[in-house]
């Protein structure tokens, strides 16, 4: 088996010599096709389809198909069906906010080719996050991080194909560690979509809850415990006003077609934030909701 890999490895390698096809899937992959770390990343995220026909989280016809070609040495069919692959298989993931699982949660379709660094950026889409807060997927004692965040003790979530959350135990993404929403990752079997998507196409099929509140786990919690906002005594009144953009939503209500109409802009959006490090901008910006005047040194909501 191992000779096999090598072997499929060297064609896959000659294969990508070809511009063309190599051209493809690095637009695919937003990744720049004058960096010479673009074919690793390709190559490891096709060995990871691979990976997963061979651990059964792909089925079907066409996974016995590839087994079949690879086995005989057939790594010209075996290059077709991994890329066909490649292209519209998606990860099917459920993930519900811990402590209110059945108040928030999510399914999740997520390309297979994405990174696992991408799923992370994806949960936070979903769950209508800004993307202001540091983040983490932790599991099995390991600790992924995004690029622009990643300390020395951790491992780079974008340097990972997104199957290796099918070797973890107990997944599960962190956002704004001071609030502490955490997010629990539970697999089901990858699917083959028909229709014709795009990369930024991250899919939410069912779910409910609009989303998190940012910077107030509390108040999100007696919301769907109360039916009220209610905020620790140390907090001042209009502070829900702040926290609250629309104060009256129905935060029970996932408005899901509008969610969906929502992705493709929020996922890019956060991807590139915590991959390039446009976030957490110190001082005030001209999209901060407060308004410090220095003369009454009241607090005012623009």
């Amino acid at each position: 088996m191992k000779h096999k890999i090598n072997e499929f490895k060297d064609y896959i390698e000659e294969k990508l010599l070809d511009n063309e096809e190599l051209s493809e899937l690095c637009d695919l992959l937003l990744l720049d096709i004058d960096d010479d770390a673009s074919k690793h990343i390709i190559i490891g995220r096709l060995f990871s389809i691979c990976s997963a026909i061979e651990n059964g989280y792909i089925e079907g016809a066409e996974a016995e198909a590839f087994k079949q070609v690879f086995n005989s040495r057939d790594y010209e069919s075996s290059y077709t069906i991994c890329k066909d692959l490649f292209f519209h298989y998606f990860l099917s993931l459920r993930v519900e906010l811990v402590g209110q699982a059945k108040n928030l949660n999510r399914r999740l379709l997520i390309p297979i080719r994405s990174s696992l660094g991408d799923v992370m950026y994806a949960i936070l889409a979903a769950f209508r996050t800004d993307g202001e807060h540091l983040c983490e997927l932790e599991a099995n004692g390991y600790r992924f991080e995004p690029t622009s965040t990643k300390v020395k003790e951790s491992d780079c979530a974008d340097a990972f194909p997104s199957f290796v959350l099918y070797d973890l135990k107990n997944p599960r993404v962190t956002y704004d560690f001071g609030e502490n929403y955490e997010f629990k990752i539970s697999l089901r079997k990858a699917k083959r979509i028909t229709d014709e998507r795009s990369w930024d196409s991250v899919i939410v099929e069912s779910g409910t809850g609009y989303g998190i509140i940012e910077d107030s786990h509390y108040a999100l919690d007696n919301y769907f415990d109360t039916g009220d906002f209610i905020l620790p005594e140390d907090k001042d009144e209009i502070d829900i006003d702040y926290l609250l953009v629309e104060p009256d939503r129905d935060y029970h209500d996932i408005e899901l077609e509008d969610l969906n109409d929502e992705l493709e802009g929020s996922f890019q959006y956060i991807r590139e934030k915590y991959i390039f490090g446009d976030f957490l901008n110190e001082g005030l910006t001209d999209t901060d909701p407060w308004d410090l005047d220095e003369e009454d040194d009241d607090i005012s909501v623009n």
